[in-house]
Order: structure tokens, then C-alpha cells, then sequence
């Protein structure tokens, strides 16, 4: 989130136009946008995971699923909002830092959920799980990051 704010502070450099609170209402929005793209491809991350593949072998089926659909909505939005950002009409005035926050920041979006936060996944996975324990973990295990401990060495009842 932080970067794709980053691209709507550009945005308004760039096209000159200052920073009010509808920008912000539009790094908001944005933020939302950001954060399901994200969701959707850690799922994906998940479910390769599940099928007892490799950190590194789940992270590039999932970029490769979810590329084009990750893709074509951010571009979609920006082609969207283009008619608002360039508009130079007194109507269009209130909405443009909205447009200008989203559509730029939703350019930025691109490179960071599909480079950048597959390499921070996986640089965070740990690596010393053996292959045959990536299919017995739970969702809990996947979440907190741990190997399902054998039935013997569990202490309690319930996950270790």
C-alpha cells in the first residue's frame, strides 16, 4: 500500500495538481484494490502449497494464474479514470485528485503485487520444511508459518 501511495503522490507531481482530501478519499479506495489484488494471489500461493509444491514453484504458478487478471483490472481502472485526469472541465474538478490518486496509484499496484510481494513471500517462507509435510499442514500451520509435528511428539490434543 505504501508504494501504490507513493505512485498517487507522483501522480499529483507529475500532472501538477495538489494533494486535497480527495485524494486521500482515492489512496483509500486504492488501498482496497491493492489489498484484493494481493489476497487473491496469496491464496493461489496457498493452494500451491497445498498441492506439495515448493515455496518458490507455488509463488510462480500463482503470479502466472493471477497475472493477466491483476493486470487487466489495473489497467482497466486507469484507462477508467483517464477521461477524469484529463478532463480540464469545472464538473470534473472535484473528482480528479480521486482519479489521479487511484489510476496512478493502481499503475504502480502492477510491478509490487506481481514482483515485490512474491519475493517477500518467499524470501519469509521457511525452507526447512521436507517436501512430503507441505500437504499435512493445516490452514493454521500455513498461516503461522510451521510443520505439523508427527502424532507422537504432539502434546495435547488439537494442532501443536
Amino acid at each position: 500500500i505504501p508504494l501504490s501511495a507513493a505512485g498517487a503522490f507522483l501522480g499529483h507531481y507529475v500532472l501538477g495538481e495538489a494533494i486535497s482530501a480527495g485524494s486521500f478519499l482515492g489512496i483509500l479506495a486504492l488501498a482496497g484494490l491493492v489489498i484484493n489484488a494481493a489476497l487473491l494471489l496469496h491464496l493461489r500461493y496457498n493452494e500451491g502449497l497445498q498441492d506439495n509444491k515448493t515455496p518458490i514453484e507455488a509463488m510462480a504458478t500463482a503470479v502466472s494464474d493471477r497475472f493477466r487478471p491483476i493486470v487487466l483490472s489495473s489497467v482497466t481502472t486507469l484507462l477508467g479514470l483517464a477521461p477524469l485526469i484529463i478532463s480540464g472541465s469545472v464538473q470534473a474538478a472535484p473528482l480528479r485528485p480521486v482519479a489521479i490518486s487511484m489510476g496512478f496509484g493502481m499503475l504502480f499496484s502492477i510491478p509490487v503485487v506481481l514482483v515485490l510481494l512474491p519475493c517477500i513471500i518467499v524470501a519469509l517462507e521457511p525452507r526447512g520444511f521436507p517436501s512430503s509435510d507441505w500437504c499435512n499442514r493445516t490452514q493454521d500451520d500455513i498461516y503461522l508459518n510451521r510443520a505439523r509435528l508427527p502424532i507422537a511428539t504432539r502434546t495435547g490434543t488439537g494442532n501443536p
